[in-house]
């Protein structure tokens, strides 16, 4: 009998056992310290400005390219938080341009921007996968986004009652999201069984079906 699929994770703050599990590394606070482990790196728009980018950019651009960085990120644009919208938003476009140059996926945080994420898609003309992460928005920003090739990543916002994200899982296309926990302690084993359940499909198929676009999305194109 077949071995069951691997809970893919492509955004945690929380490392495990699992090869199967995208580490985000915010060049400010921590770097990849590990080969048998896989990665993200950039820096968080709660750091980013111009003057940790003067210090960072060569860092993060040398990363970039290690066969463990599977993704640039997580990075992008936070109204809440951070320095203003203009330095958060030059900075993404570098990360951004980084990410095009290496071939490797976005992992996005957007928080009160997703006019902005938008319009630097559009202004880049970027031809890497984006994704955005931990996504809990509204039905028509999920429209928006997806209607211009953005993934969105699920993660534990699911577990707590909200019937429109509900919604949203639901219906997004199986080749168009992710699941993660992000910086939630719970295992993302807990966000399979919702999302499985929500899409009235089997944990098995669900995992099935994001270790094929895990492939495909991080891995594939690099092999």
């Amino acid at each position: 009998m077949k071995a069951p699929y691997p809970f893919v994770n492509i955004h945690t703050h929380h490392p495990s056992i699992s090869f199967h599990e995208i580490i985000n590394c915010d060049i400010v606070e921590n770097v990849p310290n590990d080969d048998k482990k896989l990665y993200s790196i950039g820096i968080h728009p709660w750091n980013a400005s111009y003057l940790s980018w003067k210090k960072w950019q060569s860092v993060v651009e040398n990363y970039a390219s290690h066969p463990s960085v599977l993704a640039i990120g997580e990075t992008g644009i936070d109204i809440l938080r951070g320095t203003s919208k203009t330095e958060q938003q030059d900075i993404f476009l570098e990360h951004i341009r980084i990410a095009d140059s290496c071939n490797k996926p976005l992992i996005i945080h957007c928080v009160r921007a997703f006019n902005e994420i938008i319009e630097c898609k559009k202004k880049s003309k970027s031809k890497v996968p984006w994704i955005i992460h931990g996504f809990s928005s509204r039905q028509t920003i999920a429209d928006e986004l997806l209607a211009h090739g953005c993934f969105l990543s699920f993660g534990a916002a699911i577990l707590y009652n909200r019937p429109h994200l509900e919604k949203i899982c639901k219906t997004v296309p199986e080749n168009m999201f992710f699941i993660e926990n992000d910086d939630s302690a719970l295992p993302v084993s807990l966000i399979y069984e919702k999302i499985a359940d929500i899409r009235s499909v089997s944990v098995e198929y669900l995992q099935l079906k994001l270790y094929e676009q895990w492939h495909r999305i991080f891995l594939d194109k690099n092999m």
